[in-house]
């Protein structure tokens, strides 16, 4: 499955200038926020594009031919020094953030940066009490300047408001790219499977799932289900699912 973003430049007022776009991520290995970038590049190819990744880990996604890529340090304090000096060289550029925390935002916008877009995915901001002191205490602080948000879901931008600031993020759903699959349905008979992958929990719906394939099986008992992944609700995804009417 692949995932394709709305077209951000054309959903949110955001003047991107006539300077060039960064990407900024933790690293440069595949992901759900990681790979949406090949399909932003499709779609905003008349700008410059670049990428910084915060981890200096190998890049498995982009063509380098296509798109710049910095790398950062492994070493936090390393990292963000190295962010900052990046953001100030080029802060009359336009910054997607995704999902790099509330010291990338900050840092971001004490370097001059005007508006960057952070862009919330997942659900998880802090571990442990002290983390939520700190952490929430920063993204106070980036209250002072202005930032867009965007969320991928209803769920993932209600806690982000709930929990974190509470800012009103405009939501832009991961779409889903069927050409791929159309272009080869000749060849298919029949729906023999349904598959699922990513983390198990709360949130994602996957009880949803299960529901539609229980609907679907009652119809075509050679039907199959797979799951894969692994997360907090991964016991409870296995009991509903075992609890389901065509459950093997």
């Amino acid at each position: 499955m692949i995932s394709t973003p709305v077209r951000v430049s054309n959903t949110i007022p955001i003047d991107m200038g006539h300077g060039g776009i960064h990407y900024i991520m933790w690293s440069a290995g595949p992901g759900g926020a990681e790979l949406s970038v090949k399909h932003y590049l499709k779609y905003l190819s008349e700008y410059q594009m670049s990428v910084f990744s915060l981890r200096p880990e190998e890049n498995m996604i982009f063509n380098e031919d296509e798109i710049k890529i910095t790398t950062g340090s492994f070493d936090n304090v390393t990292c963000y020094k190295e962010y900052y000096r990046y953001c100030r060289k080029h802060k009359s550029d336009f910054f997607h953030i995704l999902n790099g925390g509330p010291i990338i935002l900050l840092l971001t916008l004490l370097a001059g940066v005007k508006n960057p877009l952070y862009h919330i995915h997942g659900t998880l901001y802090w571990n442990t009490s002290w983390k939520k002191l700190i952490f929430k205490s920063i993204w106070q602080i980036t209250r002072l300047f202005r930032t867009t948000f965007v969320g991928v879901s209803e769920y993932n931008t209600a806690i982000f408001h709930n929990d974190v600031i509470p800012v009103s993020p405009r939501i832009i759903s991961n779409g889903l790219e069927t050409r791929q699959f159309l272009a080869k349905r000749h060849r298919r008979k029949s729906l023999q499977k349904i598959g699922y992958a990513g983390r198990l929990a709360e949130g994602k719906n996957i009880n949803l799932v299960i529901d539609l394939f229980d609907e679907l099986a009652d119809k075509d008992l050679a039907l199959e289900l797979h799951i894969a992944g692994s997360g907090p609700a991964e016991v409870s995804i296995k009991e509903f699912a075992a609890a389901a009417r065509n459950a093997d």
